[in-house]
């Protein structure tokens, strides 16, 4: 992996390793995640990758990653989260990553939505530095009923595994 791409807002190593050694159990796998950037490329080289997108300029225009499946989603501004009506997401999937959308005024909108969610896979939730989202990460894991595991990241960001 090219060193100098991992940036302030991609997920961490950690991150992305935890996920590949979750995943990489099954062959074939299937990520989805909200929010994309440079890692849904990588991880579009060894798995399908599904990502719901808010940015014209990530899901379609120079910022795209090969491989990876966009789903383009703009903020609906009366929800401050992604346009239901434009939201279709896959039937199946092996994880999902919560990476977006950008803002966690926009994040917290899922709070409202976990019912489109498979409750039975791993969940992961990056930027747990962010009272909000650590916060929408308890919850979320009240209402899966499994226990969060929060990790710091190496970047002083943190994620949690649900």
């Amino acid at each position: 992996m090219n060193e100098e791409k991992w940036g302030k807002w991609s997920i961490s190593k950690l991150v992305f390793g935890f996920i590949c050694d979750v995943i990489d159990k099954n062959k074939g796998s299937t990520l989805l995640e909200l929010g994309s950037g440079w890692t849904s490329g990588q991880f579009a080289e060894k798995y399908t990758v599904h990502s719901v997108e808010q940015d014209e300029d990530y899901a379609i225009g120079p910022l795209a990653q090969p491989k990876v499946n966009y789903i383009l989603c703009p903020i609906d501004p009366k929800t401050n989260w992604y346009n239901l009506e434009k939201l279709v997401l896959p039937i199946k999937y092996d994880l999902f990553l919560i990476d977006g959308p950008r803002g966690s005024e926009n994040r917290v909108g899922i709070m409202n939505n976990l019912k489109m969610f498979d409750p039975n896979v791993p969940w992961v939730l990056d930027d747990l530095q962010n009272k909000v989202v650590f916060d929408m990460t308890m919850d979320i894991a009240k209402y899966l009923n499994r226990p969060p595991h929060v990790y710091p990241d190496g970047t002083g960001k943190g994620f949690a595994i649900i």
